[in-house]
Formats: C-alpha cells, sequence, structure tokens
C-alpha cells in the first residue's frame, strides 16, 4: 500500500525508490541520511527531504545530475557551495550541512549537496490562499531583505530571486 492509500505508485515514489537505490556516497551508504521524499525537481536534478539518522535533523539533499558535463555546470555548482559555506550562518540564508562525496571515483558525475530543510517557501504561501495581512507582507519583505543585504554586503548577487528560492 502506497502513501496515497492505492496499490500504485505514484510517480514520485518510483523516483524516490529510484534515487534511494542510486545514492551510492558513504554519507547514505553508511544510513546518516534517510531519505523521505521527494520535494522538488527541475533541469538541476532532485531535492528529497531526509532524516540525518544521528541527530534526528530533518535536512534537503539536491542531487546535481551530470554536473561535469559542461564545464559552466561545474563552475555554477562550485561557486553555489562555494558561496552556502561562506555564507552560512545567517538567519536568512539556508544553510549547507554537507557535500557528499560519491563511494565510486568511476560513478562522479553527480553531486549531493545536503542543506538545512525549511518548513516551506514564500511561492507556496502565496500559492495557499491564506489571506496575508500587512503586517506579515512587511515581516516576510524584512526577512527577505536582511537576506539580500547580508548577500550584497559580501558582494554576492542573487541570480535567480524568486518566490521558491
Amino acid at each position: 500500500m502506497t502513501s496515497n492509500g492505492s496499490n500504485q505508485k505514484t510517480e514520485k515514489e518510483k523516483m524516490l525508490e529510484k534515487l534511494k537505490s542510486e545514492f551510492f556516497m558513504p554519507s547514505l551508504r553508511e544510513n546518516k541520511y534517510r531519505l523521505v521524499q521527494v520535494i522538488g525537481e527541475g533541469a538541476y536534478g532532485v531535492v528529497c527531504s531526509g532524516e540525518n539518522t544521528q541527530t534526528g535533523e530533518m535536512v534537503a539533499v539536491k542531487r546535481v545530475l551530470r554536473v561535469f558535463d559542461e564545464i559552466a555546470e561545474a563552475t555554477r555548482v562550485l561557486r553555489e557551495i562555494k558561496f552556502l559555506r561562506l555564507l552560512s550562518g545567517h538567519e536568512n540564508i539556508v544553510s549547507i550541512r554537507e557535500v557528499m562525496l560519491p563511494g565510486d571515483r568511476e560513478k562522479f558525475n553527480d553531486v549531493f549537496i545536503c542543506f538545512e530543510l525549511m518548513p516551506t517557501d514564500l511561492s507556496r504561501v502565496l500559492r495557499s490562499g491564506i489571506e496575508l495581512g500587512p503586517e506579515h507582507i512587511r515581516w516576510m519583505m524584512y526577512q527577505l531583505l536582511r537576506g539580500v543585504f547580508y548577500l550584497h554586503s559580501a558582494r554576492v548577487f542573487h541570480r535567480d530571486l524568486k518566490p521558491s528560492n
């Protein structure tokens, strides 16, 4: 029986099973992280929620596919990792927990990045239908602008700012 109550697996459940079988990094092989569900997917790859089995912390595990196929993609991912490590610690910037290395160098084509898991994003809040009052909007804008100001003070410019990020 699946989570939707039927005997048929959803596409996300099938993808999660495939990801669990394909994750070959030592951190997952040693059961440090348990993948829970697929929470996002796109051209870059897939993001799953997971649990750190040692601490109980919920995390997001981002798998960036075929990162070494193009030098521009490898550079972009390396830059993202570098900036997240340098800027972590600010309450309005997601913290990187770990970059996971593959167990087999021959299969080192994807990169796995572990982040703190955010409970939601602005896109979901806006789509929820909940009516936001002026105080809510001011508070969210203040938080957003604090994060952007922190980035800009470090001379970093977020080039993909949108509600889902």
